[in-house]
């Protein structure tokens, strides 16, 4: 079986692979694989265990089993339950994923989403089992507004020894993308796609799926929302303050300039920080640039 590659990941590819070799040497090793929502980790993720020889255990984060103790051991270890003392887990995780004649692969996708407990037993995995031949590669998104406790967060901003920080795609490699869909995007399109998505190649994968394949070779193309990226947002906008809602619908509509204070001004918005701490909270809203300087719009 011939093993993916995703377009435009040879690089980080690569890197995970050159240090998954590097355990059999050094010992545990964790990674972490970041980057915005839509970037590609759970497809690099699958890359790296379709090329890893050794054998490969994988978890999933769920929301709704972050808090249920060793819910992301108990899919690592193929077992119903580890012990409670992390010392104890992490003593019994490694006698039963660890080959001493090869290097096992820990994958824990969505991880902002593991449970606390399990993420520890992989950290105590790491400190007192440092010469094991495992590599946990986790993968969570960046930026606020994705959810995981403060504790789960702090972990993963400690624990790994490495980042791999993933970056959008340019336009060449979303034409890439589109024709190994059998699409054909126009070359006047791609400068629409490219700035529409961000680059995110699940955005740009989510549109090929959705819109008419004449759509890639109008001269004026109508790009809506991916249709998850329309169901969250109509799902989080009321839950905002009303301030903060109307801070996140002006900012959408900024184009050419995008300053808090024009954004704040056209919202109404007097106090304006207690909108953006709300909005960006929510995911809903990103804020860059310097301070006196900031400047707003979507995150994705």
């Amino acid at each position: 079986m011939t093993a993916t590659v995703p377009l435009g990941r040879e690089t980080e590819l690569a890197h995970l692979v050159q240090a998954l070799h590097r355990v059999r040497d050094s010992g545990v090793v964790v990674v972490l694989v970041t980057g915005p929502r839509g970037v590609g980790r759970s497809t690099l993720l699958t890359a790296v265990g379709e090329q890893h020889t050794g054998p490969v255990c994988r978890a999933v984060g769920a929301p709704w089993e972050t808090h249920h103790a060793g819910a992301v051991l108990a899919q690592l270890a193929g077992a119903p339950s580890l012990p409670p003392d992390p010392l104890d887990a992490a003593a019994q995780l490694r006698s039963r994923v660890a080959d001493p004649q090869a290097v096992t692969l820990l994958v824990v996708d969505d991880a902002h989403h593991a449970d606390l407990h399990s993420l520890q037993v992989l950290a105590t995995l790491r400190r007192h089992h440092s010469d094991a031949p495992v590599c946990v590669l986790l993968a969570a998104p960046s930026g606020p507004g994705h959810g995981g406790s403060p504790e789960v967060l702090e972990l993963l901003a400690g624990v790994p020894d490495r980042r791999v920080v993933l970056e959008p795609l340019d336009g060449d490699a979303l034409v890439r993308l589109a024709l190994a869909r059998g699409i054909a995007v126009a070359p006047w399109v791609v400068e629409p796609l490219h700035r529409h998505t961000g680059g995110l190649p699940g955005a740009a994968m989510a549109l090929f799926e959705e819109l008419p394949r004449a759509t890639w070779s109008d001269p004026h193309p109508e790009l809506p929302a991916p249709a998850v990226v329309a169901a969250r947002v109509a799902e989080r906008l009321p839950g905002l303050p009303p301030d903060a809602r109307r801070l996140v619908e002006a900012a959408c509509v900024l184009e050419d300039e995008r300053s808090l204070a024009l954004a704040a001004r056209l919202a109404g918005v007097e106090d304006v920080w207690p909108a953006v701490d709300s909005a960006t909270r929510a995911g809903l809203l990103t804020l860059r640039g310097p301070a006196g300087a900031h400047e707003v719009g979507p995150p994705d």
